[in-house]
């Protein structure tokens, strides 16, 4: 079964891909041939020399990369600058080969040294995502009960995460994009009664302007764009298609969604203002980046009634070189201290709900069921860093409100979990299933409804 899925998981690669791979083989088994046959020393020397020096940048690219991320590149450059770094690594692999078997010179002993450092890099960064997917990326928890009382409804909020609308088919699944928007359009439907739909992050697959065009005009066109509030997950914000870098996905992401949040609020000052009345003045007066805004942006009161406050996070802090770090999460310091002080001064008294994109809790026996489903590194691999820290800061929550619910999207399946601190106190957690793939459990329709009651507890539909 599992050879079945590789072999599927291969079927999907990208055409571009492997265009990709097999130029730069071809070119190097070209390049290989020419040194090999060469006889004229000069020659040699001139067309290994190039070599030599793209892959002293290849051992720097780590840092590289972290400039490139930070002050951004074309699209077409980055491809550029990634094609001659693979071609390279290919041929310095050849030439090394070929050196050593005509005998040891100093374009065998040079290319030994770049192959063993190139090697030491990748080691030191496998053992690190190696370390990140086999330890568990969550809190255990307990099943929970829906919580049933005769109380009057405070609200009621729909939730749909995972929507990967996209322009096209989805990266994962071939889904097409008119099956996505028709199920979308039908769940927007259902939930339209309800006082807030909540959009619990990755509504895009790729974070491109197409999607997010797809998204905003089927939000418009279902009659919900009031109610409708947008959190980041990993594929909107973390995941590198393309070679995009982090600065330019939220710029996109800012750019598409920042008219939901302009009459949301924000801590500032101990008091909660409208998003428009602080960022607005900023960007007139002195601009900010697209990252500080983002930063500025969450902790986001989306919501907030007498007997309730709903709170999103973004655990989409930065960004990934590679698809295989790309599901992790992590949220910085700063939205932690910022949501213990908003809930520590306005919810006394009121069911907290706060809402992210990445899990930190997950009942066992679901866990279980999960790495049966996939694999347990592969669960693992769709953590949040630092989900202890930020359990931590729920318990300090936890005391200053009536009763706290946590809700995350990600792991594209239902659970309701119960967790337990030292001191007594008990929080819910709940996980909501995607709208494009389903509930991969079969546990739960592609939507959640959940309707807060007085006197803290909640009803799931």
């Amino acid at each position: 079964m599992r050879i079945w899925n590789f072999i599927s998981k291969i079927s999907l690669l990208r055409s571009d891909k492997i265009i990709f791979c097999f130029t730069a083989t071809v070119i190097t088994v070209i390049y290989g041939v020419i040194i090999l046959f060469s006889k004229s020393m000069i020659w040699r020397e001139i067309l290994i020399l190039p070599v030599w020096v793209v892959s002293v940048c290849m051992i720097l690219l780590p840092v590289l990369h972290i400039k490139i991320i930070s002050d951004g590149i074309t699209e077409f450059g980055f491809n550029v600058l990634s094609f001659i770094c693979t071609v390279s690594y290919f041929i310095i692999t050849v030439v090394t080969a070929i050196a050593l078997w005509q005998g040891p010179d100093i374009y065998s002993l040079t290319g030994m040294v770049f192959l063993s450092l190139l090697c030491l890099l990748g080691l030191c960064y496998f053992v690190k995502s190696l370390y990140y997917t086999c330890r568990r990326n969550h809190i255990s928890c307990s099943e929970g009960n829906t919580r049933l009382d005769a109380g009057k409804i405070i609200c009621t909020l729909g939730f749909v995460s995972d929507a990967h609308l996209t322009a096209g088919f989805t990266y994962e699944g071939r889904i097409p994009t008119k099956k996505l928007t028709n199920t979308l359009r039908t769940v927007l439907a259902e939930l339209s009664e309800c006082d807030h739909i909540i959009f619990n992050g990755d509504g895009t697959d790729r974070g491109i302007g197409p999607e997010y065009h797809l998204l905003d005009t089927t939000i418009r066109a279902s009659g919900i764009a009031d109610k409708a509030r947008i959190v980041p997950g990993n594929h909107d914000l973390s995941m590198p298609y393309y070679s995009d870098t982090y600065p330019k996905r939220v710029r996109r992401f800012l750019e598409a969604t920042r008219s939901y949040y302009w009459h949301q609020k924000i801590l500032r000052n101990n008091e909660l203002i409208e998003v428009s009345k602080v960022l607005g003045t900023y960007n007139v007066s002195s601009p900010l980046t697209e990252i500080e805004e983002l930063k500025a942006l969450f902790p986001l009161v989306m919501f907030e009634y007498p007997g309730c406050l709903g709170i999103a996070l973004n655990t989409c802090c930065q960004g990934y070189f590679t698809m295989f770090e790309a599901g992790f999460g992590r949220i910085d310091r700063d939205q932690i201290e910022k949501l213990v002080k908003i809930v520590s001064i306005y919810g006394k008294n009121r069911t907290v709900v706060v809402v992210l994109h990445h899990h930190v809790f997950i009942p066992d026996d679901r866990f279980k069921e999960l790495c049966d489903h996939g694999t347990k590194t592969q669960i693992n691999g769709l953590g949040l860093l630092n989900a202890k820290e930020l359990a931590l800061s729920f318990e300090e929550v936890s005391k200053n409100c009536r009763s706290l619910i946590i809700v995350s999207g990600h792991l594209h399946t239902f659970f309701q979990g119960e967790y337990v601190f030292k001191g007594g106190k008990k929080i819910a957690a709940i996980s909501v299933p995607s709208l494009a793939y389903g509930d991969v459990l079969d546990y739960s329709k592609p939507y959640l409804r959940l309707s807060i009651l007085e006197g803290g507890s909640f009803r799931i539909e």
